[in-house]
């Protein structure tokens, strides 16, 4: 499954924190980074997700 993450300068630091403690918890559960990109003032993060057996 694809999950995608934006980033934006204007969120508040607290959501920033949780924003990358869930990429994180994905990284760490066996998700794969699948592509990344930055635009004005945003970071896109897309991540394949494992599929449960």
């Amino acid at each position: 499954m694809r999950q995608t993450w934006i980033l934006t300068q204007n969120d508040p630091s607290a959501e920033l924190l949780n924003q990358f403690k869930g990429i994180l918890a994905s990284l760490q559960n066996g998700a794969r980074l699948n592509e990344s990109w930055q635009e004005p003032g945003k970071l896109v993060v897309e991540l394949w997700e494992a599929e449960p057996e």
